[in-house]
C-alpha cells in the first residue's frame, strides 16, 4: 500500500510540473520577464554576489568621481576646497622606526574629461610653516594650508609666458610639461619646463621661469630666465630632468637630461658614433649636463656624461645628485664642478639593446658613483635628513623612487666617498580604508618639513606625509 501511495504522489507531482510548464511557455514574454526580474530580485544576494560587490564599487566610484568634478570646479574658481585626510590602520615597520602614513585625499586634482586636464607630473615645496605650494595639472598651482586640510588655487601668467617663449601652450603640453618647483629663502619661485622651438615644434628644449617673490594674495609672474641654446629634435621625453637648487646667493643647478633615444634604437655597427656623438660628451651641449646659472641667466657647464638626473640637494660642502641608469645603474654621485660621470660610455646598468656594450668600471676620467641601484628603482628626489625627529635616520639620505614605490634609506658617508646599508620602506600595497582605490606609490617629490617629518607627492597626486608611530622604537 505504502509503494502505491508513492507511486500515485510521483505521478500527481509530475503531472503539476508538466502543467506548469506548459503555461509558462503559453504565458506573454512581459510576464516571464517580471517572473524572471521577481525572481532575480529575491535571490539577488545568492545568485549575483559578485554583481552586487562590483555595483558598490561603481556607484562609489561614480559618486566620489561626481565629487571630485565638483572639488576640482570649485578650486578652479578660486574656491577654497577642504579635504579628507586618512591614517591607514596598519603602521609601517622599518629598520630604525615605527611609522604612520596620512595621506591627503586630492583624487579631484586628478580628474581628466573634456574640460580639465590631469597632472603631467606634480611637485611640492614649502612656502611657511603650514603651507605646501604645489603645482598640478598643466602649470597649475595650489597652496595647500595642511594644518586646514584646505587647497586654494594660485593664478599665474605660466600659461602665457610659455606661448610666448615657445611654440608651447597649456593644452598641447601634455607628453612634456613641469619638471620642478623651487622656492628659494626670498620666496622666488624657479620653474623648469620642456618647450617646443617655435621655428621647428619637433625640436625640444629646457628653459627656466623666475617669478618675483610671492605674494599669497597676488597672481605668481614669471619672467624667463634661462634657456638652452639649442633644442633637440624629435627626442625622448623620458630622460628629461630639470631639477632646481640654489648652490649659493649667486647661482642656481639646473640638471638637464640627455633627451635621446635609447639603447633600444641603436644598431652594434653605429654603437661608437652614438657614443662619440652623444651629447652627454658634447662640451657645447647643455644637454646630459648640470648646469651653473648666475642671477643675470648667465650659463656654464657644471658637470658633463649624466643620462637622466632626477634629484637634487646640497648638503654643506656637497653637491649631491641622483640619476637614472638604463636598464640597471641608477645613481647617486657627489657632482664635482668640471667632472665627467660618464654616460654614455660607462655605466653599472646594461643598455636595453643588448649588442650594445658599457664598460662598468668607471676609471679616469669618469667618476664614480657612490652607490647604485641594481636594478634600477626608478630613482627620484633625494634629501640628505637633518632633523632630530627620525633621530636613527639623522645625516642619512632619503632616496625616493617611482618604479619600486618605496622610500630607502641609505647610511652615506659623503667624506668616505662609502654607503654601508640601507633599509628599504615598500608603499606599494597602500590601499585607503572605504575606498575601493589602490594608490600609486610612484613617488614624484619629496621634502622634509621643519618638525622633521617626511612628505610625498605621488604621481598620480596624492599628498601624504611619514610621521613616528607612539609604538615608535624605544631606546636611543
Amino acid at each position: 500500500m505504502n509503494y502505491f501511495k508513492k507511486k500515485l504522489y510521483l505521478f500527481f507531482i509530475l503531472i503539476l510540473i508538466s502543467f506548469l510548464i506548459i503555461i509558462f511557455i503559453i504565458l506573454p514574454p512581459s510576464t516571464k520577464s517580471n517572473i524572471h526580474n521577481a525572481y532575480n530580485n529575491k535571490f539577488k544576494i545568492i545568485t549575483h554576489p559578485f554583481k552586487l560587490i562590483y555595483d558598490k564599487k561603481y556607484n562609489y566610484n561614480h559618486k566620489n568621481y561626481k565629487r571630485n568634478i565638483i572639488k576640482r570646479e570649485k578650486l578652479e574658481n578660486n574656491q577654497s576646497v577642504t579635504v579628507n585626510k586618512y591614517e591607514l590602520e596598519d603602521e609601517i615597520i622599518s629598520g630604525a622606526h615605527v611609522l604612520n602614513l596620512n595621506i591627503y585625499d586630492t583624487e579631484f586634482l586628478s580628474i581628466d574629461d573634456n574640460k580639465y586636464i590631469p597632472s603631467n607630473m606634480p611637485y611640492i615645496d614649502f612656502l611657511d610653516n603650514e603651507t605646501i605650494l604645489m603645482h598640478y595639472s598643466i602649470g597649475n598651482f595650489a597652496l595647500f594650508n595642511y594644518s586646514e586640510n584646505s587647497f586654494k588655487k594660485i593664478q599665474s601668467n605660466y600659461c602665457s609666458i610659455i606661448k610666448k617663449h615657445s611654440f608651447n601652450d597649456c593644452i598641447n603640453e601634455t607628453e612634456f610639461g613641469i619638471r620642478d618647483i623651487f622656492l628659494d629663502d626670498n620666496h622666488k619661485l624657479y620653474v623648469s619646463s620642456y618647450f617646443s622651438s617655435k621655428n621647428d615644434p619637433a625640436c625640444k628644449g629646457l628653459m627656466v621661469f623666475e617669478s618675483e617673490p610671492i605674494d599669497i594674495n597676488n597672481p605668481i609672474i614669471f619672467k624667463l630666465f634661462y634657456k638652452t641654446p639649442s633644442c633637440v629634435k624629435e627626442p625622448n621625453p623620458d630622460p628629461s630632468g630639470g631639477r632646481i637648487q640654489r648652490i649659493d646667493e649667486n647661482n642656481i643647478l639646473l640638471s638637464i637630461g640627455d633627451f635621446q633615444p635609447s639603447h633600444t634604437d641603436i644598431l652594434k655597427e653605429n654603437e661608437q658614433e652614438y657614443k662619440n656623438n652623444h651629447v652627454s660628451q658634447n662640451p657645447n651641449s647643455h644637454f646630459g649636463k648640470t648646469i651653473l646659472i648666475d642671477n643675470q641667466g648667465k650659463s656654464s657647464i657644471y658637470t658633463m656624461g649624466n643620462r637622466n638626473p632626477q634629484g637634487l640637494y646640497i648638503k654643506e660642502k656637497y653637491i649631491i645628485g641622483s640619476e637614472h641608469g638604463p636598464n640597471g645603474g641608477d645613481e647617486i654621485n657627489i657632482l664635482y664642478q668640471g667632472r665627467n660621470y660618464g654616460w654614455p660610455v660607462v655605466s653599472y646598468g646594461f643598455a636595453y639593446n643588448e649588442d650594445i656594450e658599457m664598460s662598468k668600471s668607471h676609471e679616469y676620467p669618469y667618476e664614480e658613483p657612490i652607490y647604485y641601484f641594481s636594478p634600477s628603482i626608478g630613482i627620484s628626489e633625494i634629501i640628505v635628513y637633518n632633523s632630530e625627529y627620525f633621530k636613527r635616520w639623522t645625516n642619512k639620505t632619503l632616496v625616493a623612487s617611482l618604479v619600486s614605490n618605496s622610500l630607502y634609506i641609505v647610511n652615506i658617508d659623503y667624506d668616505k666617498k662609502h654607503a654601508n646599508n640601507m633599509d628599504k620602506i615598500f608603499l606599494g600595497d597602500i590601499t585607503i580604508k572605504d575606498n575601493f582605490k589602490s594608490l600609486d606609490f610612484r613617488i614624484r617629490d619629496m621634502k622634509v618639513s621643519n618638525d622633521g617629518k617626511i612628505w610625498l607627492i605621488t604621481d598620480d597626486n596624492y599628498i601624504s606625509y611619514i610621521e613616528k608611530s607612539e609604538n615608535d622604537f624605544k631606546g636611543p
